[in-house]
């Protein structure tokens, strides 16, 4: 029996062959066993750990989007989690977007905040054989689903009977994918002429969400991949401790959406009146670039060449129509900037006939 401490470890080599353990174990120096690294770690085939060395060195742990291959000699990608955790995003993403896409908010009275259905642009308002059609600036996307009419705003038409404030007193119908036909609130044909070519038109938030959809309605298929998504990452974040990835998905849907939402407003058409308008506007600054204010009286005359120029520049949208279209939608958009008459925009002189 040895009764002596050394002042130094003694390595003690047990003569033989050698231990040689399979991957995923490893042996300690002096041991002729061999031991199992902890679950999710690999190690090569033959690793030992000698004195002072570091057991992760040896036994390797993956990562959360990895695992052991069936080996255990290395790590491997775990493709299904990385599948499971990219449609989870990807339905989420989706879900959201569509949402923002067919929704919009608007300020009310009082400051107040509001949700409605997303704006259509107007390119044109006017009565056809006894029916009051309105053309959208591209394809509206709306489906009528099997009701006869659906409630539709208007606003920045410059139609009295037209635009309304809160309370919709208008309904539509899809009469193609670009056209609708507007009724009154019975759901019946309009009296009147009605001639518009600028303004916004949307739905309630409700009715846009049933109305928009290919196959199956905005209102079921949104809220579905929200749920699938959410719910995928959810589970993914419980069942494989990734839950801070979980976590930064989530937070990247709201900028996704929110620069979704911005890009499709800034890339909405903006309708043959307004291009027509831009190109007049500037031609007017070249002609007259400052024009100046008169008092009222026989020194602000029009002169009959300006009127024939404003024809022949909008005659494609004027066709048969009256001064009740040609003030809102033309000569107001036109003058309202510099706050002047037509005449003082385009250069008075004095009158010579008046009728």
């Amino acid at each position: 029996e040895c009764r002596q401490r050394a002042d130094e470890p003694i390595q003690v080599l047990i003569a033989g062959r050698e231990q040689q353990c399979p991957a995923g174990t490893y042996a300690l120096t002096g041991s002729p066993g061999c031991t199992s690294c902890e679950e999710g770690a690999v190690s090569k085939p033959g690793s030992r750990v000698e004195l002072h060395d570091s057991l992760e060195k040896i036994c390797r742990p993956c990562g959360r989007w990895s695992e052991p291959n069936e080996d255990r000699e290395d790590c491997e990608q775990k493709w299904s989690l990385i599948a499971w955790v990219s449609a989870a995003s990807f339905g989420l993403i989706v879900g959201m977007c569509l949402l923002a896409l067919h929704a919009g908010l608007v300020w009310g009275a009082g400051c107040s905040l509001g949700v409605r259905g997303n704006i259509l642009l107007i390119q044109d308002v006017s009565t056809e054989r006894g029916a009051t059609i309105l053309t959208t600036c591209g394809r509206h996307r709306l489906h009528q689903r099997g009701c006869r009419s659906f409630p539709i705003t208007l606003q920045g038409t410059g139609h009295y009977l037209l635009d309304s404030s809160d309370v919709s007193h208008l309904r539509a119908r899809v009469v193609g994918s670009d056209r609708l036909e507007l009724l009154d609130s019975k759901g019946e044909a309009l009296n009147g002429q009605y001639d518009s070519s600028m303004g916004k038109a949307f739905l309630p938030l409700s009715r846009s969400l049933f109305h928009t959809g290919f196959l199956v309605p905005t209102i079921v298929l949104s809220p579905t991949l929200c749920l699938f998504g959410f719910a995928g990452l959810m589970a993914a974040a419980h069942l494989h401790r990734v839950g801070h990835a979980v976590l930064w998905l989530s937070l990247a849907t709201l900028p996704i959406t929110a620069f979704v939402a911005w890009l499709d407003k800034r890339l909405k058409l903006s309708t043959p009146l307004h291009q027509r308008l831009a190109v007049y506007q500037a031609r007017l600054k070249r002609e007259c670039p400052d024009p100046k204010a008169c008092d009222r009286g026989p020194g602000r005359a029009l002169p009959a060449k300006h009127l024939v120029d404003l024809w022949d520049f909008f005659g494609g949208l004027i066709r048969e129509r009256s001064m009740y279209y040609i003030e809102p939608n033309i000569v107001k958009p036109l003058t309202a900037a510099s706050r002047l008459s037509f005449a003082e925009l385009v250069g008075p002189a004095n009158v010579e006939w008046f009728v």
